[in-house]
């Protein structure tokens, strides 16, 4: 058993710099992207996103062609089966479930094993699997799998390995290799709320423990040369995104507000999350706002009265989607 007063002033000492930073991470008002159009009702309609169904328009012809490789590499092509492909290919959805950090390696190692750059996966004859894929999806410990293939441009798994996710450190950015998320969860909630005069000066209001072990997560996945400012929208400007070679991405998570450390129940709301927009198709939301304002309160979809957006979500989504994706405790 941990002896919380000693590990208590380690921790705050650990979580000095990504307090700081999930602090400076945090949203602040601006002016809104537009005043009408920021939010859309799809409790009738189920319709889709217009970036999404963009997005769809374009890897259907690339999943279109990647269906008559296959089929062709597989001697089973024809003129029946080309003429479908043609006409109407299959939608598949790879959906990868959560599990923690277990669970992100066992989906990633699953999708290696599917992608064509895989020399094995080539031998084994299941390369090229994952372009037939329209859509991806995660939660949880899926949620970072997802997040770190699309964040980085979708490198080959074993990129990610070598240069990236750095297990050697214990599976954690900027903790102690030794200590476990397990281990690390009482004493973090304790250094939040028991060192307040200590992080005075380094807390933000609105910040929640969520931000930070979110800000952790994104230093371990995100490769870039400043992964605690990565945008979720950085997905659609990356080059596999814009020519549609790779699965449309979407997080989900529940939308739980009963009592702490207590399973959600069977009916709760699945929020949805992607480069786009962020809702629920469930009855108690059936609306999806544009993710750029998200926190902002809208009336119908139209911007507050005086034009004020609450803007830089796009910047703390990241850390706030890791964190939110496995998110244990309240």
């Amino acid at each position: 058993m941990l002896v919380l007063a000693p590990l208590l002033s380690v921790v705050v000492v650990l979580l000095l710099s990504p307090l700081q930073v999930a602090s400076q991470s945090l949203a602040n008002s601006g002016a809104c992207p537009a005043t009408s159009g920021l939010a859309r009702d799809v409790g009738q309609t189920q319709t889709l996103g217009a970036g999404e169904a963009a997005y769809i328009d374009r890897r259907t012809k690339v999943v279109q062609q990647a269906w008559l490789d296959k089929l062709s590499a597989l001697n089973l092509s024809s003129d029946a089966v080309t003429a479908m492909i043609q006409k109407d290919p299959p939608r598949i959805a790879f959906a990868m479930s959560g599990g923690g950090l277990t669970a992100t390696l066992f989906n990633t190692g699953y999708l290696q094993g599917l992608d064509a750059r895989n020399a094995t996966a080539q031998a084994r004859g299941t390369a090229g699997l994952l372009d037939l894929f329209s859509y991806i999806g995660g939660l949880s410990g899926g949620s970072w799998a997802l997040g770190t293939l699309a964040l980085n441009d979708w490198p080959t798994v074993q990129s990610l390995h070598d240069n990236v996710w750095q297990l050697e450190d214990g599976g954690l950015p900027a903790v102690p290799p030794r200590l476990s998320a397990t281990d690390l969860v009482s004493p973090l909630v304790a250094a939040l709320n028991q060192a307040g005069q200590l992080l005075s000066g380094v807390l933000t209001p609105g910040l929640s423990v969520v931000n930070v072990w979110g800000t952790l997560l994104a230093g371990h996945f995100v490769a870039t040369s400043s992964p605690f400012t990565a945008q979720w929208s950085d997905i659609s400007s990356t080059p596999s995104f814009q020519n549609a070679s790779k699965p449309f991405p979407l997080v989900t998570a529940i939308d739980y507000q009963g009592a702490a450390l207590r399973p959600a129940g069977g009916n709760a709301t699945i929020v949805e999350f992607n480069p786009y927009e962020f809702g629920s198709w469930d009855p108690a939301i059936a609306a999806f706002a544009n993710i750029s304002v998200m926190g902002t309160p809208l009336t119908g979809g139209n911007a507050p009265q005086d034009g004020q957006c609450v803007l830089g979500y796009a910047t703390a989504w990241v850390h706030l989607l890791l964190g939110a994706g496995m998110h244990r405790w309240h």
